[in-house]
């Protein structure tokens, strides 16, 4: 169909365009909440990044991704999550555990086990390199303490070592839902040969997506 057709019964496709109300992907994720910094942010205290409380009535199931530009001149960091439910900002005690591997073939532990309130998904991560951590939540409907779950994979340049990758999980030893994510990072230290970080300024991208 010729552009001018378009043009005169619907859309310009040359133009741009602000949608509101529901974005839906294809295969029927639905977008819930998402953040882009547009500036470095300081990650040294609990940031929210992801708040997607006022949704967990309807779903159950959700698809997150969280891409992070460590954007430090200096030094290394410990990355750590933490999910929270959705009257408060308190860490949810979690049960958790997250192995993997780096580029040396060398086994590569962020988190290996134990409960606590912050989700350690990469360490020695190197400045001004990219890290990312995907997974799915699941907030299963039965009632009673942990039925609240997560499957996560995380992505990292670890200091003087190269790409790392580490499969993880989580459980939530309460009975709550989880509903907000935030992220906390931390100094690393002189592994690798690099030095421990004194800013830990990172510019993230996160979206959520509600599944079933």
């Amino acid at each position: 169909m010729p552009l001018s057709k378009i043009q005169s019964e619907s859309l310009n496709l040359a133009d741009n365009y602000a949608f509101t109300g529901t974005h839906t992907t294809p295969n029927g994720y639905q977008l819930l909440a998402s953040r882009t910094d547009s500036s470095n942010v300081d990650y040294t205290n609990d940031v929210t990044i992801l708040d997607f409380s006022s949704h967990i009535s309807d779903y159950h199931t959700f698809w997150f991704s969280i891409n992070i530009d460590a954007t430090a001149a200096n030094g290394n960091q410990h990355m750590y999550l933490k999910t929270m439910n959705s009257s408060n900002t308190t860490a949810l005690e979690m049960a958790m555990t997250m192995y993997g591997f780096n580029s040396s073939t060398n086994p590569n532990n962020p988190q290996g086990g134990g409960n606590g309130g912050y989700f350690r998904f990469a360490y020695r991560h190197y400045k001004l390199m990219a890290a990312t951590l995907t997974g799915y939540i699941h907030n299963h409907s039965n009632t009673g303490a942990q039925n609240s779950t997560m499957q996560l994979q995380s992505n990292w340049q670890y200091a003087g070592i190269g790409c790392a990758q580490a499969n993880g999980s989580i459980r939530v030893t309460s009975n709550n839902q989880i509903a907000k994510l935030a992220l906390n990072f931390d100094a690393g230290d002189s592994g690798g040969g690099d030095g421990a970080s004194t800013n830990f300024n990172s510019r993230v991208i996160a979206e959520i997506y509600g599944i079933r």
